[in-house]
C-alpha cells in the first residue's frame, strides 16, 4: 500500500500543524512521531517504556528532535499516564536543558482534524514509533521509517499483522525475546 498527497495539501497541513505547535509554546525541530496507544486488541508496551525511549533518544542525540506523541480519543488512557510521568521525569539534565526538552514534546490529538490530516502530519515524521495499530500501518504506507513493537502471542504476531512498505528496510519490527506458548491471550501472572 502507498498513500499519496498533493504538495499543496501537504503544505496546508504542515502550516496548520506548525501553527498549532507554536500556539502551544512548543518548538518544532525534526519530528519523531510516537503513537503509544491502541484500543486494547493486543498487548501493548507499557507507557513508561515509551517515555524511557524518548529520554534515551534525547540523551544520545540531544536537542535534535521534537517528539510528537500522537493519540486519538480511544488512546486517552495511554496519554494520561504519559502526561503525568512527563512532569516527574529526571534524567540528569540541567534545569535549563530539561525545560528546553519539554518544549520539544508535543501532544497531538490525531482525531481533531480527521484521518487525512492525521496522515499528513505522520508524513512529516523522520521516524514513527508505535505498536500494532492503524497509525503504524499509515506510516509504513507513507514510506516513513517505522519501528514497531509487537506482542509474542500467536494471534497478535508480526507474522500476521506486520506493516507493509514498498521499502521493507524502512520497517523494523521488535518482538520481545521470550518464549510465549499463548495463541490468543496473554497468560498474565501465570506466564513463566
Amino acid at each position: 500500500p502507498k498513500l499519496y498527497f498533493a504538495e499543496d495539501e501537504l503544505q496546508a497541513i504542515k502550516k496548520t500543524f506548525r501553527d498549532d505547535v507554536h500556539g502551544q509554546g512548543k518548538k518544532l525541530l525534526a519530528p519523531i512521531l510516537i503513537h503509544p496507544g491502541m484500543t486494547g486488541h493486543t498487548l501493548n508496551w507499557p507507557i513508561q517504556n515509551y517515555l524511557n525511549l524518548v529520554v534515551e533518544i534525547e540523551k544520545k542525540i540531544p536537542k535534535t528532535y521534537t517528539y510528537i506523541i500522537s493519540y486519538t480519543a480511544s488512546d486517552e488512557k495511554f496519554i494520561s499516564p504519559f502526561k503525568t510521568s512527563l512532569q516527574t521525569i529526571d534524567f540528569a539534565l540541567p534545569k535549563t536543558d530539561f525545560d528546553e526538552f519539554l518544549k520539544r514534546i508535543v501532544l497531538f490529538n490525531g482525531g481533531t482534524r480527521g484521518l487525512r490530516n492525521y496522515s499528513g502530519v505522520i508524513s512529516f515524521a523522520h521516524l514513527f514509533i508505535g505498536p500494532s495499530t492503524g497509525p503504524t500501518h499509515v506510516a509504513a504506507a507513507l514510506g516513513i521509517p517505522v519501528v514497531t513493537i509487537f506482542s509474542p502471542i500467536k494471534a497478535q504476531s508480526e507474522m500476521r499483522w506486520r506493516p507493509q512498505s514498498l521499502d521493507a528496510g524502512k520497517v523494523v519490527v521488535h518482538v520481545p525475546d521470550v518464549i510465549c506458548g499463548e495463541s490468543v491471550e496473554c497468560a498474565g501472572t501465570n506466564c513463566p
